[in-house]
């Protein structure tokens, strides 16, 4: 009986025209046909294209339908809805200013309306930042006026972006209408949406952001706000009964929103108002503006892995804040435009324990005003903590890694030199860590960073490294008169095989007028001070070290200054684990280039 099943397992051209003709041998028309030669091959070669062609998009179809496998931004946002993540739009830039005029015969109180624009340029291109609020002043006596927000605030907030207005006219009740915004610049968060009575009436109410509502009821009044697949925005209200009211048939919706440049927009300076203000005499005066903070915060929107990451963990949390990695995911999704990156754990996993806190460790991008930040996340927190947590901060820790990488080179089967291949391995070294090394819980592993080195040039035949851990002590934080004591906390064990080698050395100092340097003691965990110049050690006991907890203890320090103005003491250590380093709560590596060289071992044999 001729066998009719056709192998499907190779999905591939070639496979695919194979497994055809072997299918055709089988049978006796065509046992001894020669394929080559003839006209059926070219329908093969159609059979297979048509194929393969399938295969693939059924394929891809079946990868865009997951989460973890999805490519295409459309997919992953469709994904993310469905799963109730709003994925972050573009976020405009903000900056932090005083603003003051001068009316020595003026009323007692001045009003800066909402929307008063100011001008700013960013490496040659000019960007708009207005008010978003509106602010008062009241007259001090000299005829100046400073004004504040709400709250009594010097400190003002404008925002970059062009404000753009969208009308729409709402549907009858039995439809339910999305209203799409046309504009993959729109920064999401400055959306207003006012629902007028009429297409002409004055009388409006306003709709609040469902990310933002702690409670809902067949009364709230709520829009739904997110990227379509398209790229662009869609509005949606709720159903008139458990997601609140609806704008009826007739009403007009009116959505105003910022355009903005975003991370463009970032390391905004000096701001000039667009007008002068309006005196209530008459005339016009200037408008003074002194900067805070110059502009930061601004944002692309989120990239395809941030959206993959973070998707399932509010899923998990459903808006509220339970469990340590609810704290970082909503901060993240509602302050993501000012942070890198952000690890949040425990009181019970904290070293000192601290039962009914959580710990949150955040990087900040440059220019974000960091208290005022950490101020609106601790208020975000008590809205969404489901119990009386307390949210505390600690800084990022960063420990340098000094690697130290020796390779065989055998330059016959290479078309670079000794020096080119050093300064080509260096360069691995800094690619592996961009790539791998940086953020919380991110781990280093000496086997793969050889991996990358060995395959740098085909005339590497191996390679090792040396390992040593760098923390560094701000010349700010120094008391450079009284002696004081320093701790310094390794992510990992620090070497305690002490017999015939330094296993920690600082960088240079100024002590008794001599240019000195803390290590160890050969074969002990104590500390001296000793002479760079003649070796002599000029103190015995400065401290000491803990292998097993990777502290070390400086004590009783206080150096005339730090050599050649460095900013740091860098504290640096050899790693007890040569081949893994782990990172755990608010520590962070980070590669010491300069400290970090490689060298070649020639050799001619292969």
């Amino acid at each position: 009986m001729t066998e009719t099943t056709i192998k499907s397992t190779g999905l591939d051209f070639n496979s695919i025209k194979n497994n055809l003709k072997t299918f055709f041998k089988s049978t006796e028309e065509f046992n001894d046909y020669n394929f080559e030669a003839s006209g059926l091959s070219n329908l093969l070669d159609v059979l297979a294209y048509n194929t393969h062609y399938n295969g693939l998009i059924a394929n891809f179809a079946l990868n865009e339908s997951y989460l973890s496998t999805a490519q295409l931004r459309s997919s992953m946002v469709g994904l993310a809805g469905a799963l109730g993540y709003n994925v972050r739009s573009q976020t405009a830039a903000k900056a932090i200013v005083r603003l003051q005029v001068t009316d020595v015969a003026g009323p007692s109180i001045y009003t800066l309306p909402s929307g008063t624009t100011f001008t700013t340029t960013v490496e040659g291109t000019a960007f708009t930042f207005q008010t978003r609020e509106t602010y008062n002043a009241t007259k001090d006596g000299s005829g100046n006026y400073q004004f504040v927000d709400a709250d009594g605030n010097k400190d003002l907030y404008i925002t970059e972006g062009i404000e753009k207005t969208k009308i729409f006219l709402a549907g009858p009740a039995s439809e339910t209408d999305t209203y799409v915004i046309p504009d993959e610049s729109m920064d999401s968060s400055t959306a207003i949406i006012k629902v007028y009575n009429s297409a002409t009436s004055p009388t409006y109410v306003a709709y609040q952001n469902i990310d933002v509502i702690t409670t809902i009821d067949e009364n709230t009044r709520i829009y739904v706000l997110k990227e379509s697949p398209n790229g662009y925005y869609e509005v949606t209200f709720g159903n008139g009964s458990t997601l609140g009211i609806s704008p009826v048939s007739g009403e007009k919706i009116e959505v105003s929103y910022l355009s903005c440049g975003g991370p463009t927009a970032n390391g905004g300076l000096n701001f000039t108002p667009t007008s002068e203000f309006p005196l209530a005499g008459g005339g016009t005066t200037p408008i003074t503006v002194i900067r805070v903070q110059k502009s930061a915060g601004g944002s692309d929107k989120e990239v395809i892995e941030s959206i993959r990451k973070n998707a399932p963990y509010l899923y998990a949390s459903q808006n509220r804040m339970v469990t340590a990695a609810d704290y970082s995911t909503l901060v993240l999704r509602n302050f993501g435009q000012y942070i890198d990156d952000i690890k949040a754990w425990g009181g019970e996993d904290n070293i000192p324990q601290n039962i009914g806190a959580v710990y949150l460790s955040i990087s900040f991008k440059e220019g974000v005003n960091i208290p005022a930040q950490k101020t609106a996340i601790t208020a975000y927190a008590k809205d969404l903590s489901v119990a009386s947590f307390e949210v505390k901060y600690t800084d990022p820790i960063i420990t340098y890694l000094e690697i130290t990488p020796v390779f065989q080179f055998n330059s016959r089967l290479s078309s670079v030199t000794n020096l080119q291949a050093q300064t080509l391995v260096d360069n691995s070294v800094s690619n592996y860590f961009t790539a791998n090394i940086g953020k919380f819980d991110q781990s280093f592993r000496r086997s793969n960073l050889l991996t990358s080195i060995d395959d740098t040039d085909v005339g590497i035949l191996s390679s090792r490294a040396i390992v040593r851990m760098q923390q560094r002590l701000a010349s700010t934080d120094i008391n450079f008169t009284v002696g004081k004591d320093y701790t310094f906390t390794f992510p990992g064990s620090i070497l305690s095989d002490f017999d015939d080698e330094t296993i920690l050395e600082t960088s240079d100092f100024t002590f008794s007028n001599r240019t000195c340097a803390i290590r160890n003691r050969i074969g002990s965990n104590i500390l001296e001070i000793f002479d760079r110049g003649s070796a002599t050690v000029l103190t015995t006991n400065t401290g000491y070290f803990d292998p097993q907890r990777g502290i070390v203890y400086i004590q009783g320090f206080a150096p005339q200054a730090l050599s050649g103005g460095d900013s740091y003491l860098r504290v640096s250590v050899l790693s007890g684990n040569q081949g893994n380093i782990n990172t755990v709560r608010e520590n962070v590596l980070a590669l010491d280039a300069i400290r970090s060289s490689s060298s070649a071992v020639i050799t001619t044999s292969v």
